[in-house]
């Protein structure tokens, strides 16, 4: 059995309810935590980055720019254009306006003033700078602490006056422990066992029973088919199925395996670009095949191609980032810094596959678009062995007939030693039978047989059909072998670059209307991507799992959080971004994004 350490303490979920920031005025000012929330939510709308909407041509999502525009004044707040008009009693004036329906609270207000006293010092956002392990914190009560995240949460409880819950019982804990690693409820015997065991490593060994069950892996692919947007059917009209089961059970594999994270996203990202790709690694890939398939009549190829596009860039970036990037398909994000030219130049990795836009009609009930992997199970290739050996046997049957038939016709055609030079024969062969036998010369009589032959198959063979009872039968069971590969092969959708197609930044985000060409970059406002690394799907894979990547990290170990505790240690677990809840546990999140990255990537 493979074992694993235990990092998460027992009475953990309760506690972190409980503990809440401490009054801003007892704190110094931090930009990100108090006053980016606020520019965010009233000011970054009209005056951020997105220059299609701001207004009075101010940003004050740049401290330069917000101090040029003399809307910021450091230290003097009353000198601040900024503090002027959030307190004006002027309508005309009062900002934000009150038309938009935003109103900033008298505490809002006052921190505005008390951060430029300070000299409005700005901050990058938290969560595009990347994880620093947090200082081991010191703690008052020590002997409570069993590992490291134990010692944060507990700094934290002192810190606000606050004691640790009872640790819960163990009918408790076996429940918790078994809904939360295999979904499903534990034994009345497995919970007497447990309750019972007085064996200091009872827990431990609890959890390790529950995660060598293969269930483990289908609990804990649950979140991860959500985040996937997964369906076994097409999802619009005249709804097929498909056979994405085939990636969903890799998933569930990988999970009980403990696929190291690194690998578990290149994989899905990119396993088809592998050096000597195995069939298991494009299976993975089709985590960006798991998109809406629209095979109505009336619907355009193309425009359906980039819905897919853009549903991949939305699913890959909410699951690895954390940012939410569908409105810079338009124009610039309004809150995070993202730009349209960044969005279209990391959707060119994207825009590579050879798809179609509509799914292929292969049965009454399967529609699946190409690229696709053929997976023949065993009893496929037992049925398809036993229908070709019937088929062939019908052949060998069907050839001797038409042998016969065949000779029984060029008999009749030199009947009386003369040959017929009528009955529908093609002018070439009429004019070589027409000459005397003993003037053929041997080329002439081996195309006089060759022309024979042709003539039957193509004009006399037909006839035959409905003579010969074997013909029908042939086709009958080639007809049951097209239906059957065509309705019993499993086909699962994977990734492919074999088409690359120039991508251009859509004016509003219709495809019918590109502009600006643009080749592959990640979003220029993070780390940038390895100078040797591919332009593609595969540099942008390893380019999320590397180092320097702020976001990965955290984003993974927030989601398993979420999973344990049913909420993230971010509240907000797809939007990491410049509107999400601000990290109140920052140092927990960090510690754990850090240690999941230095461990190997163990899920």
């Amino acid at each position: 059995m493979k074992t694993r350490s235990i990092n998460f303490p027992l009475s953990l979920a309760p506690l972190l309810i409980w503990i809440i920031p401490s009054l801003v005025c007892a704190q110094t000012l931090d930009f990100n935590r108090d006053i980016r929330p606020i520019l965010a939510e009233n000011c970054f709308y009209c005056h951020g980055q997105d220059g299609n909407k701001r207004q009075a041509d101010l940003r004050l999502d740049q401290r330069e720019a917000a101090i040029n525009a003399g809307a910021i004044v450091p230290n003097d707040p009353i000198a601040s254009a900024m503090v002027q008009r959030v307190t004006s009693e002027n309508p005309d004036e009062l900002m934000p306006p009150p038309k938009s329906n935003r109103r900033l609270t008298a505490e809002q207000k006052a921190l505005l003033d008390r951060w430029i006293s300070e000299g409005a010092r700005y901050q990058n956002h938290w969560a595009f700078e990347t994880p620093v392990r947090p200082a081991k914190p010191d703690v008052k009560n020590a002997d409570w602490v069993r590992n490291p995240i134990d010692r944060i949460v507990l700094q934290k409880l002192e810190t606000e006056g606050l004691r640790v819950s009872p640790e819960a019982d163990r009918a408790t804990l076996i429940r918790r422990l078994s809904i939360d690693l295999v979904g499903l409820p534990p034994k009345p015997e497995e919970v007497d066992e447990f309750v019972n065991d007085t064996n200091p490593q009872a827990y431990e060994a609890v959890v390790n029973r529950l995660m060598a069950s293969p269930h483990y892996g289908e609990r804990m692919a649950l979140g991860w088919l959500d985040a996937a947007r997964y369906a076994d059917s097409n999802g619009f009209q005249q709804d097929g199925d498909t056979w994405q089961w085939i990636w969903r059970d890799w998933v569930v594999k990988a999970l009980n395996e403990d696929l190291p994270f690194d690998k578990f996203t290149i994989w899905q990202l990119a396993g088809d670009l592998l050096p000597d790709a195995t069939n298991e690694q494009k299976i993975a890939s089709a985590f960006n095949r798991n998109h809406l398939l629209n095979g109505e009549g009336g619907a355009i190829a193309e425009e359906q191609r980039w819905v897919g596009l853009f549903d991949r860039m939305e699913t890959t970036s909410t699951t690895w980032l954390g940012l939410t990037m569908n409105c810079a398909q338009c124009h610039d994000h309004k809150y995070d810094p993202m730009t349209q030219r960044d969005y279209y130049s990391m959707l060119d990795a994207f825009n590579r596959v050879p798809e179609s836009g509509t799914p292929q009609y292969f049965s009454s009930r399967i529609r699946v678009g190409a690229p696709f992997l053929e997976l023949p199970t065993d009893d496929n290739k037992e049925r398809i062995a036993e229908l070709d050996a019937q088929i062939t046997a019908k052949d060998t049957e069907i050839t001797k007939l038409m042998n016969a038939a065949f000779d029984g016709w060029r008999t009749g055609i030199f009947a009386d030693d003369r040959p017929a030079t009528g009955n529908g024969l093609p002018e070439s062969l009429t004019a070589l039978l027409a000459r005397p036998e003993g003037e053929r010369s041997d080329e002439e009589r081996i195309a006089i047989e060759t022309e024979l032959r042709k003539h039957f198959d193509e004009k006399v063979k037909p006839a035959l059909k409905d003579k010969f009872a074997e013909i029908k039968q042939r086709e009958d069971l080639a007809k049951q072998l097209a239906a059957y590969k065509a309705d019993q092969i499993p086909r699962v959708m994977i990734m492919s670059d074999d088409k690359p197609r120039e991508t251009s930044i859509l004016s509003r985000g219709e495809y019918l209307n590109p502009t600006e060409k643009v080749s592959f970059a990640t979003p220029a406002f993070l780390p940038p991507q390895a100078a040797d690394a591919p332009k593609n799907r595969l540099g942008f894979a390893q380019w999320l799992m590397a180092p320097k990547n702020p976001l990965t990290a955290r984003v993974q170990v927030n989601r398993i959080w979420q999973h344990y505790y049913g909420t993230g240690i971010i509240k907000t677990s797809e939007d990491f971004g410049v509107q999400s809840e601000y990290p109140i546990h920052g140092d927990l999140l960090d510690w754990l994004a850090v240690e999941f990255r230095e461990s190997g990537w163990s899920m």
